[in-house]
């Protein structure tokens, strides 16, 4: 998950520098819905979550919200 944040606050910086601002420290990370479905599959997604026992080949999709100061 560290990896994947700081990728996106590569992806922040230039969108912040192109607004003539720098992108300051990470303040809050939240974990929101954490999603595992069957790899390809048309499963629903719900708003609790899901949790597929049933097949072994997963996808997860998981929401992460990041706060950054600007500077």
């Amino acid at each position: 998950m560290t990896s994947i944040a700081n990728s996106m606050s590569s992806m922040m910086a230039m969108v912040t520098a192109s607004a003539g601002s720098d992108l300051g420290e990470l303040k809050k990370a939240d974990m929101g819905v954490f999603q595992i479905v069957a790899q390809n599959s048309s499963e629903d997604f719900s708003w609790g979550g899901s949790f597929n026992t049933s097949s072994k080949r997963k996808t997860a999709n998981i929401t992460v919200r990041l706060e950054y100061e600007t500077d």
